[in-house]
């Protein structure tokens, strides 16, 4: 039980690492578009907006690794934890916004099909 109670910060600290890299997928995709709309229209809300995913991004990994490393194991194997949750996190990131992307993607498709 102590170590489901030390597993909570862990588990939260890398739901926020594969939210922040989501974010940077997004801002990156809005970056590179030839339309851009809305409200990250401006690049200066953009990197605004880039400026605290990275400082999210850089408290959520090293957070990860603290949490990681006050689990009741070796520090070896602490460390072998925080790089897997950091690598967990990272392609649940990339397989959210792929599937994100690809079902905008469809939609759109099937928008100009129609008409």
């Amino acid at each position: 039980m102590a170590i489901l109670v030390k597993l909570i910060p862990l588990i939260g600290l890398s739901a926020s690492f594969t939210a922040s890299e989501i974010g940077f997928f997004a801002v990156q995709k809005q970056l590179e578009s030839e339309e851009r709309t809305g409200w990250l229209a401006s690049e200066n809300r953009a990197m605004l907006l880039t400026f605290g995913l990275f400082a999210l991004f850089t408290v959520s990994f090293f957070g990860t690794f603290m949490a990681a490393m006050s689990l009741p194991f070796s520090p070896m194997t602490d460390v072998a934890i925080g790089l897997a949750a950091v690598t967990a996190a990272t392609l649940a990131a990339y397989g959210i916004f792929g599937f994100a992307t690809k079902r905008t993607s469809a939609k759109a498709v099937r928008a100009i099909a129609g008409k």
